[in-house]
């Protein structure tokens, strides 16, 4: 249940009400707040009053949920993220594995999707490659941030050293990231 009944005919949000609101609001702010629903108004009374036509009005609004809903789609995973931190800790969910380069506490790996890691001191999340096994790789530290590096061994065969900053947040931007050894089709080694 997303809401209960309460006194006077109020709906209160339950836990995974609240967490569905704030997960929309983390994907897409507008489908919260009442804009939308203003907008639609607004172009309801441009039909009434005979300034706009009923089909563009429709064809348009039609447009704008289509792009919202694909959008969404892309990034549901936040959703999924914010509802595991929400609903089970990730320290409980996870296994420490490296060090933070910040804190230099454990890093935690959480193995279900989506895959990322966890630092219960930073309270930070870092995205991390699906579809492989993440493991220490030699006890050696990445020379940008201090994080100890991972190695990931995926399902196809690719297997490389990573750092866990360096992969959720590029240094030299998301621009510069593509095409590096995560992106390869032929394993590295």
């Amino acid at each position: 249940n997303y809401v209960t009944l309460s006194e006077g005919r109020r709906l209160t949000p339950t836990k995974l009400g609240i967490g569905l609101v704030h997960g929309f609001q983390l994907v897409d702010n507008e489908l919260v707040i009442p804009r939308v629903r203003a907008n639609i108004e607004k172009m309801c009374g441009l039909i009434a009053s005979g300034k706009a036509q009923c089909d563009q009005v429709v064809h348009h609004v039609l447009k704008i949920f289509r792009e919202k809903f694909m959008y969404f789609e892309k990034h549901v995973d936040l959703i999924d993220q914010l509802f595991e931190s929400t609903f089970t800790t990730l320290e409980a969910a996870g296994r420490p594995i490296s060090r933070c380069g910040n804190c230099n506490k454990y890093l935690s790996v959480v193995d279900r999707k989506p895959v990322r890691m966890f630092c219960k001191h930073c309270d930070r999340v870092y995205k991390m490659p699906q579809n492989g096994q993440i493991k220490l790789y030699k006890e050696l530290r990445c020379p940008l941030d201090n994080f100890e590096l991972v190695f990931v061994a995926n399902k196809v065969g690719k297997s490389y050293p990573l750092c866990p900053m360096c992969f959720d947040d590029p240094p030299f931007g998301a621009a510069n990231a593509a095409g590096k050894h995560w992106e390869l089709e032929l394993p590295i080694y």
